[in-house]
């Protein structure tokens, strides 16, 4: 964290809950979930190139994209789509699997 600016939040009962992270001019909110910061992510899908194979899926830690069966791309495919944003965690499992780079995940706060 060389560089970054390092922001516990505290709850009422005196517990962490929330950590703030400013590094340049950006701040990066993670949550806190035991002794384990989690970040916020948002997974975007471009249509155009996913061919709904599935590898995204695979690998998603927190299970949260699926194909959506009720629609056929341009191209003939089903596409991903995200089931639950606010679940992502910023982990990029799904964009680093995605063999056509139809995914982006932004760490958002």
């Amino acid at each position: 964290m060389a560089g970054g600016l390092l922001t516990l939040l505290k709850n009422s009962r005196g517990k962490y809950e929330k950590v703030l992270m400013n590094v340049g001019n950006k701040e990066l909110q993670y949550l806190v979930k035991g002794e384990i910061c989690v970040a916020k992510g948002k997974v975007e899908i471009s249509e155009k190139y996913c061919k709904g194979c599935g590898l995204c899926l695979a690998f998603c830690p927190q299970k949260i994209l699926q194909l959506d069966k009720n629609k056929i791309t341009a191209n003939g495919y089903n596409p991903c789509v995200v089931t639950d944003a606010d679940k992502c965690i910023g982990c990029c499992s799904c964009a680093k699997m995605c063999p056509d780079a139809a995914i982006s995940v932004r760490i958002i706060g």
